[in-house]
């Protein structure tokens, strides 16, 4: 019998992933949720000996909520009761908002959230002293509950709405993105932030402990360290978020279940998705077009794949020899940074022969370098920003933080710079359109790799400075080498990147006969 079962199970489970399957989306995305689960996991596995008696409960509500709105959002499709279905039974707009909402707890992520719970209160509940701090619990963990279960009815509606709108395919692509590379840095300077005296910084504890989506979960330990009114305040602050998450789904879900029984619900004319957000010029279009490459293309999707690992490959070499972790601590988003603007530099092989609109409209080649560097000083910037508040909390050191950020910027407008310039100059065979993305085509780089090599030695030199100050500072201890780290960081950053984009302009509209030329041999 099992001879027979597993082979079919086997082809089963083949087919779900099938191209043609109807069910591969919705596999694919489970796959990428356990991956970030997991992730997510190992990060408060790595903080766990960190955390204060007030964080620890307050970054699980934390993670809790905003997971229970992302899985939501996610597998939408799965949920059997959402305000539209019901709206075709006959309900009404306020009993379809209550039945569609009372389904979340009779099902098992729910029963998990329960047990979770219980489990929170007992333990809590059994190491404290005082008899009262059982009511502050309970009450912490009804609240937070309520939250966990409301974000997970809120992410289905928004799930709902994107999955109607024109290109949302591209605008789930573009969370996922975002989402990895702002998970990347928080994870390795969990992995690498300095130990410090009494767990985690005390700024962090107290961001989480006062988050909306942790206070409740925090209330014992405020009863336990500080009396009855800072419990009360931080229940307080739980039972408002919950009551305003509660009136913006009803309100939501009234609305779902208002278009879905009148017209109102009609898509525009005609919708681009990602063009409709750019302007209608030349560099606009090749813009749109490029992050709509980032997010589709395969052969960039393994880009960024290596971009997320790469700077927990470096780190974990450096620690293990025994590297300070407060130097650690800053390396990973001046990486990121550079690696996200230094995939510009051959990006113009992986148009193949597309680049052929390009020339033939006449474009300036200012405006397909412009284009073409748009993404990647947007998705960049996101990672300087994200990254240097998390280094900034994680290292209690704001100003070392900020000279990171400029090292960041400075990566970040070279490499994009510069990679304007090589990408005219000396591209090279890479795998065409349709190809497996770790194929490689044999032929010679010529040029091409003394180019990109000296393009990439040129970007350290251009950080140099800020590097330098930030040096200066850690050593002298002065807050006034940071901020100079982080005004050179942006001016030279800034600098490289418009004379680069200018130049490389100049050498794309010269060299349009090469390119076609090298195009054709794809």
């Amino acid at each position: 019998m099992a001879g027979h079962f597993l082979p079919l199970r086997r082809a089963a489970l083949r087919g779900a992933h099938d191209r043609t399957s109807p069910q591969r989306a919705r596999r694919i995305r489970f796959l990428i949720g356990t991956a970030l689960l997991a992730l997510v996991c190992l990060m408060i596995a790595l903080l766990d000996h960190r955390l204060g008696d007030a964080a620890a409960p307050a970054l699980a509500g934390v993670i809790a909520t905003l997971g229970a709105g992302f899985g939501g959002m996610n597998y939408h499709d799965l949920d059997p009761t959402p305000p539209r279905k019901l709206a075709m039974l006959g309900l009404g707009a306020g009993k379809s908002t209550r039945v569609s909402f009372s389904h979340s707890v009779l099902g098992l992520p729910f029963l998990m959230l329960l047990l979770a719970s219980i489990v929170f209160v007992v333990k809590e509940g059994l190491a404290a002293e005082d008899p009262l701090a059982w009511a502050w619990l309970a009450g912490g963990a009804i609240i937070g509950a309520g939250m966990v279960v409301t974000a997970a009815r809120l992410g289905g509606i928004l799930g709902t709405a994107l999955d109607r709108l024109h290109g949302a395919g591209d605008w789930w692509r573009v969370l996922a993105i975002l989402l990895g590379l702002g998970l990347a840095p928080a994870l390795f300077l969990s992995l690498l932030a300095p130990e410090q005296q009494g767990g985690m910084p005390d700024l962090v504890s107290l961001v989480l402990a006062w988050s909306p989506f942790g206070a409740p979960w925090a209330a014992a330990s405020a009863y336990a360290y500080g009396g009855t009114l800072p419990a009360a305040v931080r229940l307080g602050v739980g039972a408002a978020t919950l009551v305003i998450m509660l009136v913006l789904y009803a309100w939501w879900a009234r609305r779902q279940h208002a278009f879905a029984l009148h017209s109102e619900w009609r898509k525009p004319g005609l919708a681009l998705g990602i063009f409709d957000r750019f302007r209608a010029t030349p560099a606009g279009a090749v813009a749109a077009r490029s992050l709509v490459y980032w997010m589709r293309d395969p052969r960039y999707q393994v880009l960024l794949a290596g971009i997320i690992a790469l700077p927990m490959i470096i780190l974990i070499p450096l620690a293990f020899v025994g590297v300070d972790p407060r130097v650690l601590a800053t390396i990973p988003v001046p990486v990121l940074s550079f690696l996200l603007a230094w995939m510009l530099h051959n990006d113009l092989a992986y148009d193949g022969s597309a680049i052929w609109l390009h020339v033939t409209s006449g474009m300036k080649g200012l405006s397909d370098r412009l284009g073409r560097a748009t993404p990647a000083l947007i998705v960049g910037g996101f990672v300087i920003v994200a990254g240097t508040l998390m280094t900034a909390l994680l290292t209690q050191s704001w100003t070392a933080a900020l000279s990171n950020a400029g090292i960041a910027a400075a990566l970040v407008g070279g490499a994009a710079g510069i990679s304007s310039i090589t990408s005219a100059l000396a591209p090279y065979a890479v795998a065409r359109p349709g190809d497996s993305p770790f194929s490689q085509p044999v032929r010679s780089w010529g040029a091409a790799a003394p180019i990109a090599l000296a393009g990439a030695v040129l970007c350290l030199i251009i950080a140099t400075p800020s590097i330098a100050c930030s040096v200066l500072g850690v050593m002298n201890n002065s807050w006034v080498f940071h901020v100079c780290g982080f005004g050179i960081g942006l001016v030279l950053g800034a600098t490289v990147l418009i004379v680069g984009l200018r130049v490389g302009g100049r050498v794309f509209e010269r060299r349009t006969s090469e390119i076609m030329s090298f195009a054709s041999t794809l």
